[in-house]
């Protein structure tokens, strides 16, 4: 089971940062859906991906909004997941 952080520390969009085991204690994981962003069809709506041919200022905004969402003076990595 993985281990999630204090109440305190969730996200406003209700998505919750878990520690994986193994992982260091400052390393947590966020999953994310495709709600809750500016991208507009087919990338709708919260498109984080900068590679996929979405507008670069519409991914930057949806990625501040993550960013705001998590806690204060998190380090965010990017990652480019492949599908298939």
């Amino acid at each position: 089971m993985h281990e999630t952080t204090s109440p305190e520390a969730s996200l406003h969009a209700g998505i919750e940062p878990v520690r994986l085991p193994g992982w260091p204690d400052n390393v947590y994981v966020v999953t994310t859906t495709r709600r809750g962003g500016v991208s507009v069809a087919p990338f709708a709506s919260f498109n984080l991906a900068q590679h996929v041919g979405d507008d670069p200022e519409t991914v930057a905004a949806n990625r501040g909004r993550l960013i705001d969402a998590l806690p204060r003076n998190s380090q965010v990595a990017w990652l480019s997941q492949v599908h298939g």
